[in-house]
């Protein structure tokens, strides 16, 4: 699968284009086309199998401290799990699905855990979408991985790289038509038929990425516990 360049991405954009020396947009409109139309690639991402963006990051546990800020990718608070390792002792840590639970948690028990979300009241220096375990952390140097669902990347540079690199034709095919609709372009009929053949192409694959439920397999998470 070929990953492309917003560069890269840019120049076939202009030859099929043909514009031949002439610009009917500034590279910094085409650039906010491509990231409109990323933007409607996230969207159907996370729409239809948000798994393509699951990822995971470690947090190593301060003591005292309950709560941890959410990744800054984060994509709305989406985190499948957390797993506890300090080395020796390793597990699953529980969410906590009643308010109640939190009562009659000691301070020896296992780690469970709940997701916040904090004000800034000025005081504080921590605020935000929180993961908060209860009891407050008690092992330095114990950390806990945290599978989540990331946000997609938009292209800023020239050189960066484009994130849905499956669905890079429809980014350009998005941009083939916003940058040419406004001008009357003689093949904008022709763009706008394989933007939609690309976003159908898209919402075809993504649809065909999602397994079976009968067929699921629980991930082995141990090789991310042991190896960090």
């Amino acid at each position: 699968m070929r990953v492309w360049t917003w560069q890269e991405m840019s120049d076939k954009i202009e030859a099929d284009l043909d514009l031949q020396g002439e610009e009917l947009c500034s590279p910094a409109e085409m650039l906010g086309y491509a990231n409109s139309g990323i933007d409607e690639a996230i969207a159907t991402i996370h729409n239809l199998n948000e798994d393509y963006f699951f990822t995971w990051d470690l947090i190593t546990l301060v003591p005292g401290t309950s709560s941890y800020g959410m990744p800054a990718d984060c994509y709305a608070s989406k985190i499948r799990g957390l797993h506890f390792n300090d080395g020796s002792t390793k597990y699953e840590i529980t969410r906590i699905k009643r308010l109640d639970r939190i009562a009659f948690i000691q301070p020896q028990d296992r780690y469970e855990w709940l997701p916040t979300n904090k004000l800034n009241d000025g005081v504080i220096t921590d605020y935000g979408p929180m993961v908060t375990i209860f009891p407050a952390s008690r092992d330095a140097g114990a950390f806990v991985t945290r599978f989540y669902i990331r946000d997609g990347k938009r292209l800023v540079a020239l050189t960066d790289q484009c994130d849905v690199p499956e669905f890079a034709e429809f980014v350009m095919n998005f941009c083939k038509v916003q940058a040419t609709v406004k001008e009357g372009h003689p093949k904008l009929d022709f763009f706008i038929s394989e933007l939609q053949r690309s976003r159908d192409l898209m919402v075809t694959t993504l649809t065909e990425m999602v397994p079976d439920g009968d067929n699921d397999i629980e991930m082995d998470m141990t090789h991310y516990e042991e190896h960090r």
